[in-house]
């Protein structure tokens, strides 16, 4: 019997479609933190562009998943001072690119997905592989629950474990993919496991001593920059992709001596910074507009159009804080399970709303 359960573990995994849409995220989030988001701007960002010559019909479709952030990114080549340096100018149009790219990539790879069940399967799986691999972790060196930053160190990412013990108990409720009771309680001892050594003792301990010190001094330049170095066309537009501001000291980093900075934890001043007022205004609308297409699918929708919306809008008001924060929509180390889980909800959205397009056609 219990080599028929342990059995079951594997069994998920008939649908060769949830085995290689598994594999492809667990790659990208995995390698993504381990040698940097740099590495798969490229990549990911040809696919998408090729995707699109290719099969011209399905992205434009959905322009406003990506209309605005591109305007965002029109902002900021646009009022770019070429006086800054290459190095920060190239990391800022990466920034502002690479959650869109990612953002298409998981909206053009749900297309092998058949129904919300396999969307929740396909997270839980994600969350529940990189919850072992920080329980191993754990248990090989013990000193690692000390860490500052064990999920960057250890190359994890870490917001799919919450994300994936979310839509594990979602699911329990709903029943979308049906998970036998014995895989149930594997999975969320696990998931448990690893929210509970991370969090509740580590990241509570950054916010609490790091993260309203540091944070807030580098806002506070932020904003002297923002408010001192340009005019009006500055303070409506933005200083464009590469500008700095002067932290008023220098500090020591990876062995080189800087006396600005040109990447903020608060997204919300980065985007003031590089595009203005316009631009945080901008942002600002995207995510009220995403709240409110998907609030219809609460108000009429079935099960499945109700959790779909449900989830989208909590996607949203979760990269509206984590923007205050880490970066939100701009931090591909953080933001990765969301955008992911985003794109392929958005996905699902689309073909409902043109099956029922359809429908309505034929009656």
């Amino acid at each position: 019997k219990n080599r028929l359960k342990i059995l079951k573990i594997f069994s998920i995994y008939r649908d060769t479609n949830i085995l290689y849409l598994t594999t492809v995220f667990v790659v990208i989030l995995f390698f993504g933190q381990y040698l940097h988001w740099k590495y798969f701007f490229m990549p990911i960002g040809l696919f998408v562009v090729g995707y699109m010559i290719y099969n011209r019909s399905i992205l434009p479709k959905t322009l406003e998943l990506y209309a605005i952030p591109l305007m965002l990114v029109l902002l900021g080549l646009v009022m770019v001072d070429f006086e800054n340096s290459t190095r920060d100018i190239l990391r800022d149009i990466a920034y502002y690119l690479n959650p869109i790219f990612l953002l298409a990539f998981s909206f053009i790879m749900a297309y092998k997905i058949k129904n919300l069940g396999e969307v929740f399967l396909i997270v839980i799986i994600l969350g529940v592989l990189f919850a072992i691999i920080h329980l191993v972790c754990v248990a090989y060196d013990p000193s690692y629950l000390f860490t500052k930053y064990m999920f960057r160190d250890r190359a994890l990412s870490s917001y799919i474990v919450p994300l994936a013990l979310a839509i594990l108990l979602i699911n329990r409720k709903y029943i979308f993919y049906k998970i036998d009771t014995f895989l149930f309680w594997i999975f969320l001892i696990l998931l448990l496991s690893s929210f509970i050594l991370n969090f509740l003792r580590t990241f509570i301990a950054i916010i609490a001593i790091f993260l309203w010190y540091w944070r807030g001094y580098e806002t506070y330049h932020c904003y002297l920059a923002f408010k001192n170095d340009g005019g009006i066309k500055q303070k409506i537009f933005g200083y464009g992709f590469g500008k700095s501001a002067n932290l008023g000291f220098e500090m020591k980093l990876a062995g080189n001596l800087f006396r600005k900075i040109s990447v903020f934890h608060n997204g919300y001043m980065n985007i003031l910074l590089k595009t203005g007022i316009l631009g945080l205004l901008l942002y600002l609308l995207y995510w009220l507009l995403i709240i409110m297409s998907n609030h219809k699918f609460l108000l009429y929708g079935d099960n499945e159009q109700l959790i779909i919306g449900s989830l989208l809008i909590a996607t949203a008001f979760s990269l509206l804080f984590m923007t205050l924060v880490f970066g939100g929509w701009l931090n591909n180390s953080i933001n990765a399970p969301f955008v992911i889980l985003m794109g392929m909800l958005y996905n699902l959205k689309y073909r409902l709303d043109t099956t029922r397009d359809q429908c309505w056609i034929e009656k």
